[in-house]
């Protein structure tokens, strides 16, 4: 699936017309060497070791040169690669990955190609299974393509992630409302069945009727006439 992925660029080399923010400047060999061989004060990096580290900066230049030139297809496949090969730069390349994926995404949403924008997907959440921004990405890709059910739960793990994400709670809210039966809309803007009710209701507290227990509320419509009879 990594190797899949990997390929995308391959089949469209297209670059995207949206304008992308810029990645920032690749990190240098140094902290690079820092962060992937945490080893102990003085203990010298072994060659091997130093090589590893220089493959991996070279390959995190490519996946940020393609960026820069918005090739988003070649540089998503260059920070696929690059986190399976140092998982452990998970956080230093996060924002760039994101916007990446992002960016990617739409292009392959322009093409139609559904299938593979959910693959780039499944394997981003695996890299970063608690990004909220990932999450609430791949619902309004689901929500777009009719499946509101499953972008429902993407929009609530989003939420769950991050209570402060505005888009995720904004797009949670929205996908509950299309959730909700359409048959309610119809009930509640019926006037003649809602005129007989308060009707019905005013003529049973005149007859001396003093309480009201109403079973299955619902959305309250009956409480209403009932409310304003007795007052």
């Amino acid at each position: 699936r990594v190797l899949r992925c990997a390929l995308l660029f391959f089949q469209h080399r297209t670059v995207s017309a949206c304008v992308s923010r810029r990645a920032g400047p690749a990190p240098s060999v140094s902290s690079l060497l820092c962060t992937m061989s945490a080893r102990r004060p003085g203990r010298r990096a072994r060659p091997e070791s130093r090589g590893r580290v220089r493959l991996v900066y070279r390959s995190l230049q490519s996946a940020q040169d393609y960026l820069e030139r918005e090739d988003f297809g070649t540089a998503f496949a260059h920070y696929l690669l690059l986190l399976n090969l140092a998982p452990e730069l998970k956080d230093i390349i996060k924002e760039s990955f994101q916007h990446t994926l992002l960016k990617w995404a739409e292009e392959l949403n322009s093409l139609s190609r559904i299938q593979d924008i959910f693959d780039c997907y499944e394997q981003a959440l695996e890299l970063y299974p608690n990004n909220e921004v990932i999450w609430n990405s791949m619902g309004e890709h689901l929500f777009s393509i009719g499946f509101r059910d499953e972008a429902a739960g993407y929009f609530h793990k989003a939420v769950k992630l991050n209570p402060d994400c505005a888009d995720a709670k904004e797009n949670f809210y929205r996908v509950a409302n299309w959730l909700v039966e359409r048959w309610h809309f119809l009930m509640l803007n019926d006037k003649k069945r809602n005129i007989a009710y308060q009707r019905a209701i005013q003529k049973a507290v005149q007859s001396g009727c003093t309480s009201v227990l109403d079973i299955g509320t619902g959305t309250g419509i009956l409480r209403c006439p009932t409310s304003l009879t007795h007052h």
